[in-house]
């Protein structure tokens, strides 16, 4: 039986500090090739460092960042439009459509009931909540449209796997699922193909298929900062509450992970439901 909290204690004794090329997110690596908590985007650390990365677009997805944590939205909305101006690689598309859902998810929590009056303002939030949902998926679409009509689509994994992504978050299940096939001969290490299957497998609910794909992950030494926040949430769904306590305050104390803390209030709250 493999020891999690044994493997996540030594893999975090390499760590570096990393920032996705298509979002900005910095985030704590474990490997050579990550995945961003933000995005899901491939994050190579040879691809990660500020010098190999274009100096303005860089300089803007800080910004674009740096707005989102004081809660500037709406700057954040405009940075990230001028970021994907010029930009050939649809992956910034996809960006995006993630920072996008996100300020959709944004607008939702300023709806208040404790309001006086009639509460227009509450209607103003879903509104503009709903039209920010509308425009993650346009992007997401385009996205899709370009992958598919890209020169380097039969022979990038990158590329591939964004699709994946990509077709996920519009409910495109079936068309995901021909992509995951598509890429297996693709990727003979099975760092990013493993992955995938991690993702989509989350995102239909099977989530003791995704103890199984990441227990072959974590025996191989394939684990990576996300894999470590995908056991824990798989272990919270199946039950096993002790260990996804544990992975989680790993993951919010020696990674900086933000949806762990979100993750042991959902625990919390459900042993409290009990």
């Amino acid at each position: 039986m493999i020891n999690y909290i044994r493997e996540v204690n030594r893999a975090i004794g390499s760590s570096n500090t990393l920032a996705c090329r298509y979002c900005g997110t910095e985030f704590t690596g474990i490997r050579s090739t990550e995945f961003c908590p933000n995005c899901e985007l491939v994050v190579n650390y040879s691809g990660a460092r500020a010098a190999d990365m274009n100096a303005e677009r860089s300089a803007a997805l800080k910004s674009v960042c740096d707005a989102v944590r004081a809660g500037r939205y709406g700057d954040a909305d405009s940075g990230f439009g001028s970021v994907i101006k010029g930009a050939e690689d649809p992956r910034y598309l996809y960006a995006y459509g993630i920072f996008l859902i996100g300020y959709s998810n944004y607008e939702l929590t300023l709806i208040s009931y404790t309001r006086d009056g009639f509460m227009e303002e509450n209607a103003r939030h879903r509104s503009t909540s709903t039209e920010l949902y509308a425009r993650a998926m346009m992007m997401m679409h385009r996205c899709i449209d370009a992958i598919s009509r890209n020169k380097d689509y039969y022979s990038s994994l990158e590329l591939r796997y964004c699709l994946i992504l990509a077709m996920i978050k519009v409910g495109n299940r079936r068309a995901a699922h021909i992509e995951l096939d598509g890429i297996d001969g693709m990727d003979p290490e099975g760092v990013v193909g493993s992955y995938a299957r991690v993702v989509y497998s989350s995102y239909i609910g099977e989530y003791r298929e995704v103890l199984a794909l990441l227990r072959e992950r974590f025996s191989s030494q394939r684990f990576t900062h996300n894999d470590i926040y995908y056991l824990s949430f798989s272990l919270f769904k199946t039950g096993n509450l002790s260990r996804s306590i544990r992975l989680s305050e790993i993951l919010a104390k020696s990674l900086g992970d933000a949806r762990a803390n979100i993750l042991l209030a959902d625990i919390r709250r459900s042993v409290a439901l009990d």
